[in-house]
């Protein structure tokens, strides 16, 4: 009689993620699990787990904010003391923009908690002198000009965890600053951290759980910093509803911080309606760096509307620029150019497009 040979199947790839996604039990793990298995034989699970976990969202009308913050320096991990960053009060501005109600008396006193666990630590380097007073000077000192920030934040209502998500950044040294500037580990640029890590997660939160309309109402007032947040998480999720306002807040405003965030969350959603819009920005804003990243974004859109404008900017714009133009003319057309200007005109030319502006 012949031996029963027993062959173990390994776990599809679709199992591996429903267990995980079980596991984590969240709107985001749910929704990302069915936007990969839509018609999958959990997809009907997911879908009534889903639905669940919408109907508890729904029920949270206030909510209690919780926050735990540390920073540390150094090798043996030194506390830094006296140092809290804006956390409460930036998710508190979110969630009110959401509806909800802030609740100050306790969890027991709301419907849902916010909690965020923030870490954080100062990044040193050794930097040469640069300024004119210590020139003849070889001193080398150490300066605490970076940070690192690490965490979660998650959101919860009657023992259903409904958002949980962790994050880590870091805000890098520059290369060279004044030999004046962050002497001690509390001077680093923790809060300049924040605004680039842990306010975005935050925006972006809200927009996963509440859609778009509270970040774009977020995005036309307050602080520069909490609506450069909300801006760029627009960017993050993609989502085409917003393009309009976007293209708006483009449009009327003045400051760069938001016009280099506006240029750059169109760029991420991708839609064509954005291109002329772009095309202003790269044609006509003062700052490289903003001309710069409206390349990168007309790159992302695809399509060919912006070729002739791209090839222009490489005949005499600022090194920084003509780099991203050559980068979003090979994303746009799949040729390899580089920076040559005449040699992309010719091409563009020979497939009978209207000729590309002369240098």
């Amino acid at each position: 009689m012949p031996a029963l040979v027993v062959i173990a199947c390994a776990p599809s790839l679709e199992s591996q993620l429903w267990k995980a996604t079980r596991s984590t039990d969240t709107i985001p793990a749910y929704e990302a699990f069915l936007e990969r298995y839509p018609g999958g034989p959990r997809s009907e699970a997911a879908r009534e787990r889903l639905q669940a976990l919408y109907e508890a969202l729904g029920r949270i009308e206030s909510v209690h904010v919780e926050v735990r913050q540390s920073y540390v320096h150094g090798r043996a991990d030194r506390e830094i003391e006296g140092l809290a960053l804006p956390v409460a009060q930036t998710a508190t501005a979110l969630l009110r923009q959401a509806g909800l109600r802030i609740a100050r008396d306790g969890a027991g006193a709301a419907d849902g908690v916010l909690g965020l666990r923030l870490e954080g630590r100062a990044v040193s380097q050794p930097y040469a002198p640069v300024n004119e007073r210590n020139l003849a000077s070889t001193a080398v000192t150490r300066r605490y000009a970076g940070a690192v920030l690490r965490g979660s934040v998650w959101l919860s209502t009657a023992g259903e965890r409904l958002y949980d998500q962790s994050f880590d950044g870091r805000y890098s040294p520059p290369e060279r600053i004044d030999s004046a500037d962050f002497p001690r580990p509390e001077d680093a640029p923790f809060e300049a951290a924040f605004d680039a890590i842990v306010a975005p997660e935050l925006a972006v939160m809200i927009g996963r759980l509440y859609g778009p309309g509270p970040l774009v109402e977020t995005a036309m007032g307050g602080s520069s910093a909490l609506r450069v947040a909300a801006i760029g998480a627009l960017g993050t999720l993609g989502d085409s509803t917003s393009v309009q306002p976007l293209r708006t807040m483009l449009g009327e405003t003045a400051n760069f911080q938001l016009q280099r965030a506006l240029v750059t969350a169109l760029g991420r959603i991708g839609d064509g309606r954005a291109t002329p819009d772009l095309m202003e920005v790269l044609r006509s804003a003062f700052d490289p760096a903003l001309r710069a990243s409206a390349a990168e974004a007309l790159g992302r859109i695809g399509g060919e509307t912006a070729v002739p404008l791209l090839i222009e900017v490489l005949s005499g714009d600022a090194p920084l620029v003509r780099r991203q133009a050559a980068d979003a003319l090979r994303s746009l057309t799949g040729e390899r150019w580089g920076s040559d200007a005449e040699a992309w005109r010719r091409w563009w030319e020979s497939r009978g497009s209207s000729p590309a502006p002369p240098p």
